[in-house]
């Protein structure tokens, strides 16, 4: 298991299901996580995030993300598989520019773990003072069981 994991929830607490990132956070600070994985609100990310990653091997990130798919669903995507330092796609998280950008500079700054994982939650609504839907509400027990589940070494899928 790599000695030095981060695992980061993005989001605003007060834009409906964008809190979503920062609510597993919660959820995942009430169970059992191993001493050699640091669990932190990464608030809406943006270039902070590079300062964050910069100790780490693996990390990974937990933030609500338009994906076309309904409500509530949520996906674990490899750096890869996301796409996100590609011009050609769109960004999947909510938070653009700002995620995309301190990735790539991540990278060219040669800072960027050598994991980077990343959970996706597909928002049912993101407007300002709104309370979280119920849909995500619901999923965020199921997305931390699964990145507790990678931090431990449990997870059932491959790669």
């Amino acid at each position: 298991m790599d000695p030095r994991t981060l695992v980061l929830g993005l989001g605003s607490p007060l834009m409906a299901d964008d809190a979503a990132g920062i609510e597993v956070i919660e959820l995942l600070r009430q169970k059992a996580v191993p001493p050699e994985v640091t669990v932190r609100d990464g608030g809406t990310g943006g270039w902070g995030l590079v300062a964050e990653m910069e100790d780490y091997q693996r990390v990974i990130l937990v933030d609500s993300a338009r994906m076309g798919a309904r409500p509530g669903d949520w996906r674990r995507f490899t750096l890869e598989e996301a796409s996100l330092l590609s011009e050609d796609q769109p960004s999947l998280s909510l938070h653009g520019a700002g995620l995309d950008g301190a990735l790539q500079l991540a990278e060219a700054l040669g800072v960027m773990p050598s994991e980077l994982v990343i959970y996706g939650i597909e928002p049912a609504e993101v407007r300002w003072d709104r309370p979280m839907s119920g849909e995500v509400r619901t999923a965020l027990p199921a997305v931390a069981e699964a990145v507790l589940a990678e931090v431990t070494g449990k997870a059932t899928y491959s790669g």
